[in-house]
């Protein structure tokens, strides 16, 4: 399948000093960012913590680097769709980060890796739709965005087709 949209994923430094991942979707046929979130370095250690894939190699910021965890969201995007009814559809990003990491732990990619690419595709999906980051939540289930738009039997047609044409949602979505 051909993805108009790709994933770009690098290292950055959080608040305390700390490598972490950033995660940009970029469309490819413009060059533009279209959506991006990071992930900050764990400091959990629960033991129903997922698993936070780190290099190991001392010699870059004392073994804490994320280089590997990089490197598989970069070689993820062979194996994930990012067509705009899936990218503007948090739970279908999700379902197929799973798919590709059936660990229970995420020791595959890393969960640091997972969380990243789950927050970089809510900002893609709040920045496609044109509204904030905290309105997406109510986008994430669309039959409860049309049933809460109901109240207004009118608008809520035009506001379901305009999901439908704009957005790439399914008409079985609203099912």
């Amino acid at each position: 399948f051909e993805n108009r949209h790709q994933m770009n994923a690098y290292q950055i430094i959080d608040s305390r000093g700390f490598p972490t991942i950033e995660t940009q979707c970029i469309d490819k046929y413009t060059g533009k960012i279209v959506g991006k979130g990071s992930c900050p370095s764990g400091a959990s250690c629960g033991s129903t913590e997922v698993l936070e894939l780190r290099d190991n190699d001392k010699s870059l910021y004392c073994g804490k680097s994320v280089f590997r965890a990089i490197q598989n969201i970069n070689e993820f995007n062979n194996h994930f769709s990012l067509k705009r009814n899936v990218i503007t559809n948090l739970k279908k990003c999700d379902a197929q980060l799973n798919e590709y990491d059936k660990t229970p732990m995420k020791s595959l990619m890393g969960g640091n890796a997972t969380t990243t690419i789950s927050f970089c595709m809510a900002n893609v999906g709040a920045n496609l739709l044109d509204i904030e980051l905290y309105e997406y939540e109510r986008v994430l289930d669309p039959k409860s965005l049309y049933k809460w738009d109901k109240f207004n039997e009118e608008e809520s047609v035009e506001f379901k087709n305009l999901l439908i044409k704009e957005y790439g949602f399914e008409e079985s979505d609203f099912e």
